[in-house]
């Protein structure tokens, strides 16, 4: 292997690396003593690292010595500053040489070119990450700055998990998710919106609100867009929309207001729920409402009709009674004078008389059978109940009464017979 060779003299290792040494090293570097003082002692939240690049003789960066370190570098990698100061990269005890030896090729590019570069590194000892940041105060030196970003990064991966729910919600979710800028183009959408109006995502960018909307929900949109955005309150409304058929359907949308990261307002979310089914089922229920209600309103007339009849009959019930007495009344007098009249001698008002009389009973007996028909109209009807006999007695008795018939028909006409004879 050919030797390594620096491109500049180094400080020698131990007594000699005085803080003469180290002034003269600043001042060849461009660091003041007070500068190197701050940057170094006081920069706790960050490890801080000077080193010194090491060049095989093709001048191909192979190593660095590191010359300088900060307390806050020795605390983050667990190690004293004695330990390795002026020690080379490969000379490192195993963990950090492992570590280390993977920065040569970026501390090279820095150290040549003068260009920073940066970088995140996972170090497994700790178990912590770190923002690594090298910079070049002069060719063939680095100065590497390492910030503990653990927190961040466990933030970070929280923020992507939920960010991965969150997504695969946004595109598993049945009800439509779209968002709007300020002048109603569409941002972004959920595969359940595109799929709900017949367009692709495409489409929909080039569409604005009103042209999925009917008319005459173009007034109803302005106004809860201009109370959201200024109210930041949600709304739930409901409107129709228009798919790419021109067909139109119902819908359920809950509509808030947008803000990006700074908390600027750029826009509105909307979440919109197709509720054709539950239209339709509403239609049907009140259907079956107005049914019912027809239903109940013939009931409730038979029922009036029923109680109108109950007290026309009990009032016929009772107009029989009282006009049946005095009819009685009427009847015995006219038979009274009937007999009278049939004492007279014969004559012409005999017979005027006779045949007044007579209508009179004609009419009484009408206005009777009036009467006997509203008691019959009022009376409750009773069924009687009786036990049926058997088939072999019912026989028995339809048999007796036949030939008891049959006998009664016979004595009956061998009476008339006699009679014709005399």
């Amino acid at each position: 292997m050919p030797p390594l060779k620096h491109s500049s003299k180094t400080p020698s290792q131990g007594k000699d690396y005085s803080d003469d040494n180290r002034r003269d090293l600043l001042e060849k570097l461009g660091i003041s003593s007070q500068q190197f003082q701050i940057i170094f002692s006081h920069l706790t939240q960050g490890g801080i690292a000077l080193c010194k690049m090491v060049y095989d003789e093709k001048g191909v960066p192979v190593d660095f010595i590191l010359l300088e370190a900060n307390p806050a570098f020795e605390e983050i990698f667990g190690v004293k500053r004695e330990q390795i100061i002026l020690k080379k990269a490969t000379q490192f005890d195993p963990k950090m040489k492992e570590s280390f030896v993977e920065y040569i090729g970026m501390y090279g590019r820095v150290a040549k070119t003068g260009l920073p570069e940066q970088c995140e590194v996972y170090f497994q000892p700790q178990d912590k990450c770190y923002q690594v940041y090298a910079y070049s105060p002069k060719k063939d030196y680095v100065i590497s700055v390492f910030m503990d970003i653990t927190e961040r990064k466990n933030a970070e991966q929280q923020f992507i998990m939920s960010e991965k729910r969150f997504r695969r919600l946004y595109e598993t979710t049945q009800d439509g998710i779209m968002a709007r800028d300020l002048q109603g183009q569409m941002i972004d959408c959920n595969k359940a919106y595109a799929k709900m109006l017949g367009y692709s995502k495409k489409e929909l960018r080039r569409l604005t609100a009103q042209q999925l909307l009917p008319e005459k929900w173009h007034e109803q949109r302005e106004k809860i867009v201009k109370n959201v955005l200024q109210t930041g309150r949600s709304i739930v409304f409901e409107r129709e929309y228009k798919r790419k058929d021109g067909s139109i359907f119902p819908a359920s949308v809950r509509t808030w207001r947008l803000t990006d990261g700074k908390g600027k307002v750029i826009g509105t979310w909307s979440i919109v729920r197709d509720i054709t089914e539950q239209k339709e089922l509403q239609k049907n229920l009140e259907e079956h409402a107005g049914t019912l209600k027809k239903i109940i309103e013939e009931r409730t007339k038979q029922l009036k009709d029923t109680e109108r009849l109950a007290a026309i009959g009990q009032t016929a019930g009772m107009v029989g009674h009282d006009l049946r007495n005095p009819l009685q009344t009427v009847i015995g007098e006219l038979y009274l004078a009937r007999c009278e009249v049939e004492s007279l001698p014969e004559s012409e008002l005999k017979n005027n008389l006779q045949e007044s009389i007579q209508v009179i009973e004609e009419q009484a007996t009408y206005m009777d059978k009036i009467v006997s028909d509203l008691q019959a109209f009022v009376r409750p009807v009773k069924i009687d109940k009786k036990t049926n006999q058997p088939k072999g007695t019912c026989y028995r008795r339809l048999s007796v009464r036949c030939h008891s018939n049959k006998h009664q028909s016979a004595n009956a006409y061998k009476r008339r017979l006699s009679t014709s004879e005399s």
